[in-house]
Formats: structure tokens, C-alpha cells, sequence
């Protein structure tokens, strides 16, 4: 009967429920590559599946994943945490390449020239630099001794580099493009001489039970990596992002991220895009 019910499971259709937000607005284009990227890997996967839709408001990651826990959907992306890997099943395949944690700096049209000054992450503080107060980000510049003037949200953090509150306001590069059409404020720009970098890693999360569907999204994703669909999915959305941003011509300072979980694949140079940039700025300096 075990076994029968295992063929059973193995030939019928996977069901997989996966989360639409509705009413997204600033961070669409994210949101429409990460459901782009889910369905991408399971026509990669070599199973039959059934992709479903739950209905749900723009909510925070913490929600999401008790909402995985409870079953309500199935998988949703998520950034990783050591928390977050203890309680949810993580694939451990980077879907951004690391660029949640390459980050350009917003700054006043007076300061455009900020970056001159800065050589290593210590001469960030002579200028005040803002973030949000329960980010992540916060806490690995903090690690990496940055000062960090605290807000409650993006808006505030506008609103105070717009005031002279704040002079370097560093910011996604996938991010950056989108808040500032959104921002409208033409004494705001970008600094264009230096990024920061720290790997940080968003995954697609399962339930811990649900081992069928994690190996289904592993194997698609491995197997879009190989043929090149993962790259020309992630160009179509990134790669004019990155190109106004000049990546290749900024210095990039790189930082420690001491709250990666120790089985985050930094080893896998291809799953970052950062790696690429800073052996390459290595290779020329050399």
C-alpha cells in the first residue's frame, strides 16, 4: 500500500500553490521576475505540475513565511537568515546573484562628488549615512564599524536626505532606478564613483515537509543555469539597471556579512554577480 501510494505521488500532477500580491507598485519589477524565475524552474524541473494562485496584500517576509508555515501557500522567495533556514526549507541558489547586497549610494546633488573621499568602508564616516532601523543592512554596517543614522522606513530616509538629515543613503542597485522615478526630486542622484557589497541571499522558501517540491525547484533552477534560460531571464529584468548604474567603473568596497547562515554557497563564484566585478577590478589593478 506504501508503495502504491509513493507511484501515486510520483506520477500525478504537483499541485503548487504560489502567492500573487496584489496592488504592487514599487517593487513589480522584483515581483514579477521572482514569479517569472518560480514557473521557469518548474518547466525545468521534469515534473508535471499544477501551478495555482493564492491572493494576498503586499505583506512583509516575516508573513510570508509563517504563512508557508501554515501552509496557506507553498513556496514564495523570501531573503535568508539563520532563523528563517531553521524554520523553512531553503534552495540554496541565489535568485538576484547577490545584487540585494550590491549597493549604490543616493546623495544631494552637492555631495555628487562624496565618493572622492571614500577609499575603505572607515571613511564613510565622515558623512552620515542612513538606513533603516530594523534592516539587516543596518546591522551588517554597524558590523563592519559604519555609523548609521536610524529611520523607520525608505520614505523617511527620503524625505531626510532630501532635508540634509542624512548624505549618503545606500540603496540596492536593482532598487535604486525605480525609487528614484518614483522619488521625482532632481536635486537626488546617484554618487557614482564607489558601490558597497556584502553577499546577502534571496531563496525560494518550501515548507519543511514539502521535499518534493524544494528537489523540483532545485533541479529547474540548476538545470535553467545550465542551459542559460536563468541568465537570460535575470539579464531582461537587471541588466539595464546595472548598466545605468556603471558598475564597471565604480570602486567597490566590499563589506563582511557576519548574518549569513554558514551554509550560504559563497564558495559557487557563478551564483554572484558581485564576485565577477571585484576579480575583475582585482585582475586590472594587477
Amino acid at each position: 500500500m506504501a508503495s502504491f501510494c509513493a507511484l501515486a505521488e510520483a506520477t500525478s500532477p504537483l499541485i503548487v500553490r504560489y502567492p500573487l500580491v496584489k496592488n504592487v507598485n514599487l517593487y513589480k519589477n522584483q515581483s514579477a521576475y521572482f514569479h517569472e524565475l518560480f514557473k521557469l524552474a518548474l518547466d525545468n524541473s521534469g515534473i508535471d505540475y499544477k501551478l495555482e494562485y493564492v491572493s494576498v496584500p503586499s505583506l512583509p517576509q516575516s508573513r510570508s513565511a509563517k504563512l508557508i508555515d501554515q501552509q496557506v501557500y507553498d513556496a514564495h522567495w523570501m531573503t535568508t537568515s539563520s532563523e528563517r533556514e531553521a524554520a523553512l526549507l531553503p534552495v540554496r541558489i541565489p535568485l538576484l546573484k547577490g545584487l540585494l547586497g550590491l549597493r549604490v549610494g543616493l546623495v544631494r546633488q552637492e555631495n555628487i562628488t562624496l565618493g572622492n573621499k571614500v577609499i575603505q568602508s572607515s571613511d564613510l564616516n565622515n558623512f552620515r549615512v542612513g538606513q533603516g532601523h530594523d534592516w539587516t543592512d543596518t546591522q551588517i554596517l554597524q558590523a563592519n564599524n559604519i555609523e548609521v543614522v536610524k529611520a523607520a522606513s525608505t520614505v523617511t530616509l527620503y524625505d531626510m536626505l532630501r532635508k540634509n538629515r542624512i548624505d549618503y543613503l545606500p540603496r540596492s542597485v536593482i532598487e535604486v532606478q525605480s525609487e528614484l522615478e518614483v522619488a521625482a526630486d532632481p536635486d537626488l542622484m546617484l554618487e557614482p564613483d564607489i558601490a558597497l557589497y556584502y553577499p546577502q541571499a534571496v531563496y525560494f522558501f518550501t515548507h519543511p515537509d514539502n521535499i518534493r517540491l524544494n528537489n523540483a525547484i532545485k533541479t529547474g533552477l540548476e538545470t535553467a543555469i545550465q542551459n542559460g534560460q536563468f541568465d537570460t531571464l535575470f539579464n531582461s529584468y537587471f541588466a539595464e539597471s546595472l548598466k545605468q548604474a556603471n558598475m564597471d567603473e565604480r570602486r567597490i568596497i566590499r563589506l563582511r556579512n557576519n548574518t549569513l547562515p554558514f551554509n550560504t554557497p559563497l564558495e559557487t563564484k557563478e551564483y554572484w554577480y558581485a564576485e565577477a566585478l571585484l576579480s575583475s577590478q582585482k585582475n586590472n589593478a594587477g
